[in-house]
């Protein structure tokens, strides 16, 4: 994806000191292997997508340990 800026927060100042904390979220998150939003790391399985209180039951369930 090459150089990412924020080109917006960069222009104002009140927003430009959280563009260094956008970055490095960013930077980690690819770094986990994320790639869509929401996605939560369940068990060890990715998951990807909102979800329910019963989605969260099936996950759990689907993926806890035996």
């Amino acid at each position: 994806m090459g150089t990412i800026s924020f080109p917006g927060c960069q222009l104002d100042e009140e927003l430009s000191a959280y563009s260094d904390r956008v970055l490095k979220d960013y930077t980690t998150a690819k770094s986990l292997g994320v790639k869509n939003i929401p996605s939560f790391q369940v068990n060890g399985v990715w998951i990807v997508g909102a979800m329910d209180e019963k989605s969260w039951e099936r996950a759990l369930k689907a993926t806890a340990k035996r």
